[in-house]
């Protein structure tokens, strides 16, 4: 900084804390929660005390992204919005409105219905950067005051799976909630053999309960004739995930409590290598990626940059498949028809894709006064089943890629799922060009933007999974992935359709930007569609910047 600040090395025995410490939860943070948004909170931040007319000035701040939180016992914590700072600005007139909030009076039984003393309760608000926890009193009671807004309150109790609720509370309201700790613990218990039947010892099996009500991960190592035991587990379903050296990573989705054993077999690795050629010239392709699904294991993305160049031909290779696994194999180019093939691991050495060309198609959609129409889906007939779709922006433009060359008729469907559709065209598609200035004209008046989507727009900083949705086609689209969070690291895509959050169906964005967001550090599951293939993700809550 503009002074420097110098501090001791820590002595023995010290933390070698330099800085403010944070607020330490009592009995450690469990494998299911989160540190980040604790310790986000609290770096680079600085805290004041108003005086006697509440006035307070914050200075020296660094540039970037930020919100202000004032604090006062008794009331409910009043929060910024979301404010970019610039160097060298000054800012003035900021005023923030402490709330009495709610007072949230709550209790803890055990499976039987009687009192649970002890129990830690942890409350983690949206409007509020660090949790805050109680134990619960001897006939398992518990409060909090001044809350206010989205809240999760979670149990944990010794040896038990947490159990978790959420609410939202108003201003000056009383709410009382039952935390109920699991009925039943649930044991899974299997053997893990290799590829020869051979039992494998010391493995690492870990297991991830999906219901975000009751969150649990466990980890467990095989013993010597391979056989594991994880007791303690909320209901299913879970997952599983085993990693050995030198075999093909096992993922394994259990829905319901096996009455025997789970036998889980690891498999050798096989390889494969896709060749890939570019129809239209002799130079091997360089853009775009590859992708390998298979039926349950992580999905696997390739830059074509990567690949091995030999003269026309662009080689990857990949060595640790499972014999016999299904696998669908994807290319997608710049310029060219996607290219694919469904194959089984261990059956084919080398798959050879060849790349043709494409063109693409740009316009815009109207309605019948002429004033732009968003969120239009508009198709055009694919390269075999899988036809190619946008959707206009807010200003009714739109662009098609990867369209197959000569004579295309468009679709335009309204939003809404009432069946209206508008056809145009045919229009001419030439190789490797675009055919620009398609006007499509719906005989209808376009709708005019919702208060909830303005609000949302103008949100910079919020709780919750860190991705955009919009309507789009009477479905709940992701329009954008925040980079590097827990959405974007499990493969989360824009394009994806939201079918359901935690189990409810998903209908329109404002109901899902309300599912979605949460105190960070809590978990949620989402349902989603991305073409033919339906997919669950359980992700992580975090705070982040709204992206646009």
């Amino acid at each position: 900084g503009a002074e420097p600040r110098l501090c001791p090395p820590p002595g023995p025995g010290s933390l070698g804390v330099t800085a403010e410490v944070p607020p330490l939860p009592l009995f450690g943070v469990g494998e299911s929660e989160s540190w980040g948004g604790l310790v986000d909170a609290w770096q680079s931040s600085e805290s004041v005390t108003t005086d006697a007319e509440g006035r307070f000035l914050l200075s020296g701040l660094p540039p970037g992204t930020g919100e202000v939180i004032a604090e006062a016992p008794g009331r409910a914590p009043a929060l910024s919005a979301g404010l970019r700072r610039r160097a060298g600005e000054r800012r003035s007139g900021l005023a923030l409105a402490l709330a009495e909030g709610a007072r949230l009076e709550g209790r803890v039984l055990d499976a039987r219905g009687f009192p649970a003393e002890g129990v830690v309760v942890t409350l983690r608000a949206e409007r509020e950067p660090t949790p805050r926890t109680r134990s619960a009193n001897a006939d398992g009671t518990f409060l909090f005051e001044g809350v206010l807004g989205a809240v999760t309150l979670t149990a944990r109790a010794a040896a038990l799976p947490p159990t978790r609720e959420r609410l939202t509370l108003r201003d000056g309201a009383r709410e009382d909630v039952e935390l109920r700790l699991p009925e039943a613990l649930h044991t899974l218990a299997g053997r893990l053999l290799d590829p020869d039947e051979v039992p494998l010892p010391f493995a690492v099996v870990a297991l991830e309960a999906e219901n975000p009500r009751t969150p649990a991960r466990r980890t467990v190592p095989t013993a010597t004739d391979g056989s594991f035991d994880l007791d303690g587990l909320p209901p299913p379903p879970w997952r599983l995930r085993v990693t050995v050296p030198e075999l093909v990573p096992l993922e394994v989705r259990v829905p319901r409590a096996p009455e025997a054993p789970l036998t889980l077999r690891l498999a050798r690795p096989v390889a494969l290598t896709v060749s890939l050629r570019d129809a239209w010239s002799d130079v091997a392709p360089s853009a775009g990626e590859l992708v390998v699904r298979g039926e349950d294991g992580p999905e696997r993305r390739v830059p074509l940059s990567e690949a091995v160049v030999d003269g026309p031909i662009a080689r990857l290779r990949f060595e640790d498949l499972a014999r016999g696994e299904r696998l669908e194999v994807r290319v997608k180019h710049p310029g060219r028809l996607p290219a694919g093939a469904e194959i089984v691991a261990g059956e084919v050495d080398e798959l050879v894709l060849a790349l043709r060309a494409a063109g693409a198609m740009s316009g815009e959609v109207v309605d019948r006064y002429g004033r732009p129409f968003p969120a239009v889906r508009i198709e055009a007939p694919g390269d075999g089943e899988v036809p190619r779709e946008a959707f206009s922006d807010e200003e009714g433009r739109f662009r098609l890629d990867d369209v197959p060359p000569g004579l295309v008729t468009l679709g335009a469907s309204v939003p809404g799922g009432d069946g209206e559709s508008v056809r145009s065209g045919p229009h001419r598609v030439d190789p490797l060009g675009t055919t620009p200035g398609i006007r499509i004209v719906l005989p209808r008046e376009a709708p005019t933007p919702s208060d909830d989507a303005a609000r949302d727009d103008d949100a910079a900083i919020v709780q919750g999974v860190a991705i955009a949705v919009a309507t789009e086609a009477g479905a709940v689209r992701v329009r954008a992935v925040v980079p590097g969070s827990d959405a974007a690291r499990r493969g989360v895509r824009p394009g994806d359709v939201v079918a359901a959050v935690d189990g409810e169906p998903m209908i329109v964005a404002a109901q899902a930007r309300s599912a979605l967001r949460g105190p960070a550090g809590t978990r949620v599951t989402l349902t989603l569609r991305r073409g033919n293939r339906r997919l669950t993700r359980t992700l992580r809550r975090e705070r982040h910047v709204v992206p646009r």
